[in-house]
């Protein structure tokens, strides 16, 4: 469990991706945390998803590279950690204080509306986390 200060969106909405290699859609975004540090950034992102109504891990929601994401119509949403800008250090804390990390975060549907509201449901749910502590979805 960490605490997250907030989330700042990097673009102002889900983008068009274009297709996956199973020709469903996909609309993403990405996001930077600032937030204690942890080793558990996309469960964390995950136990967010998970309570805006996406889904479980390994059902809706799928974390990192390795999430086994299903052939079936979907939505699914994946979440992948993409590194992120220097951490902030305090005079309270040795070392980095609050990490600066990045996600992508992706859905993809064989409908537009469906892999749409999907992305926006998740965009919305991350956009409003401010000083709250997240704890880490368990994986699947």
């Amino acid at each position: 469990m960490s605490r997250w200060i907030n989330v700042q969106m990097l673009q102002s909405r889900p983008g068009d991706l274009g297709q996956d290699e199973n020709r469903r859609i996909m609309f993403g975004f990405n996001i930077m945390i600032r937030k204690v540090p942890s080793e558990e950034l996309e469960q964390e992102v995950a136990t967010v998803l998970i309570g805006a109504g996406l889904g479980d891990v390994g059902v809706g929601v799928f974390v990192s590279s390795m999430g086994h994401i299903p052939v079936g119509a979907g939505p699914y949403v994946s979440i992948q950690a993409t590194g992120g800008g220097p951490g902030i250090r305090t005079q309270e804390v040795p070392g980095i204080a609050y990490e600066q990390a990045t996600v992508t975060v992706i859905a993809r549907a064989e409908t537009f509306v469906a892999a749409s509201g999907a992305a926006w449901a998740a965009f919305n749910a991350l956009a409003v986390v401010q000083n709250t502590a997240v704890a880490a979805a368990p994986l699947a």
